[in-house]
């Protein structure tokens, strides 16, 4: 499957699918630590959150905000600047009780993670107030790292993304209804 045909399926998913099916096996492959699930009412801004140990031997947490539809600059509309930037506040205003350390925290960085696109002038209107703690991941180059990432290591998410890629996902969405869902713990 070519980056394009894996663009076309990733845009299929609705953002429940995109989270458990793409970003949450993508970010254990990269090596990060207690994903946990926050997406829906009263997520503060954060869909996932986790961490992953610096080399300071500290907790570097980030959270995730995720989206399907192209993060744009109109008002009004799903996936507008404003939003996005309302979100990303909410999420490093959210303070969580570090289990490792039982100290109070806050994240450290911010994901905003679209299946679609990113409008140039909708992103640069959000980083002049994010800085640099806030970061992008549009489609495109989400569909490229799925080969570069998992090699051979998970056969399992390679047969995911075969079978969304085809028409009756209907049928076999029973296949890969591995519901991951940590927040309750």
């Amino acid at each position: 499957m070519n980056s394009k045909e894996k663009l076309k399926v990733l845009r299929r998913f609705n953002e429940e699918q995109l989270i458990d099916n793409v970003i949450v096996p993508l970010l254990e492959n990269m090596g990060f630590k207690d994903i946990t699930k926050m997406h829906g009412p009263g997520e503060q801004g954060i869909d996932l959150l986790f961490y992953k140990e610096t080399e300071f031997g500290y907790n570097e947490y980030t959270g995730v905000q995720a989206k399907k539809e192209k993060i744009h600059g109109k008002a009004g509309k799903s996936g507008n600047a404003t939003e996005i930037l309302i979100q990303a506040q909410q999420a490093f205003s959210y303070t969580f009780i570090d289990v490792y350390d039982g100290k109070q925290k806050n994240i450290d960085k911010f994901f905003v993670i679209t299946s679609d696109d990113i409008i140039p002038s909708a992103k640069k209107s959000i980083e002049i107030y994010a800085l640099s703690l806030l970061q992008f991941q549009k489609g495109e180059s989400l569909a490229g790292l799925i080969p570069s990432l998992l090699k051979d290591k998970d056969e399992s998410f390679k047969l995911r993304i075969i079978l969304l890629s085809s028409e009756d996902y209907q049928i076999n969405k029973k296949i890969f209804k591995k519901k991951r869902d940590l927040s309750t713990n």
